[in-house]
């Protein structure tokens, strides 16, 4: 559940009205690993990719946040300055930016956020064992399915357009590219989705829901 859904009215208002609004072009990175952590982004439109790199410099994909979700808010929790990941948009991206002083005023005032936020970061917990355990039993087939069926909006029947490409794909399954460039073909050819420049449509969100069991 977003963030935002999970505030009252009142509280959602409250954090937004602290905040200034910014646009984030696609693959404009909005913070680097290791970066000043100094606000909480509340995204009103778009998609980011929260990315995490190694040693080695391998840079992985470790989960993906839409419309009404937040980035940036492990760091602002913790007693950590610097950022422990990276943040891009895989699409154009509207969101709302809250200075970390800002946000701490806030979540004095007005307790409400302080147990939302708990409950969104035991959620995020959660999703990640959810997410290392299926990239240990599941292979890249279901992986995607997964996937792709979490962008699909609730309320969505018809075709829904994702802004993702093949390769920002395969670093959130955790699979290579021509790996899951061939799910993803096998997936057109039974009509569940089209495959376009930086874009996947998904053609039949009942039958790809359908299809991950």
């Amino acid at each position: 559940m977003p963030l935002l859904a999970r505030l009252s009215a009142t509280a959602a208002e409250t954090l937004l009205s602290r905040g200034s609004p910014r646009r984030f072009p696609r693959d404009h990175t909005v913070y680097f690993q290791g970066d000043p952590a100094s606000a909480l982004y509340v995204i009103q439109s778009g998609l980011v990719a929260i990315e995490v790199s190694d040693a080695t410099g391998h840079t992985g994909i470790v989960d993906l946040f839409g419309a009404g979700d937040c980035f940036g808010l492990v760091e602002l929790l913790g007693a950590g300055s610097t950022r422990m990941s990276s943040a891009r948009p895989v699409h154009e991206t509207q969101a709302m930016l809250v200075p970390a002083k800002a946000f701490a005023e806030i979540r004095r005032h007005v307790p409400e956020i302080d147990r939302c936020l708990m409950d969104e970061m035991v959620s995020r917990v959660q999703r990640l064992t959810e997410l290392l355990l299926a990239a240990q039993r599941e292979d890249t087939l279901h992986r995607c399915l997964q996937r792709l069926v979490e962008l699909v909006p609730d309320d969505s029947q018809g075709p829904v357009e994702l802004h993702l490409t093949q390769s920002d794909l395969s670093s959130w399954v955790g699979a290579s590219r021509p790996a899951v460039n061939h799910v993803l073909h096998r997936l057109q050819d039974r009509g569940l989705v089209s495959l376009g420049r930086s874009r996947i449509v998904i053609t039949n969100v009942g039958a790809l829901q359908s299809a991950v069991g």
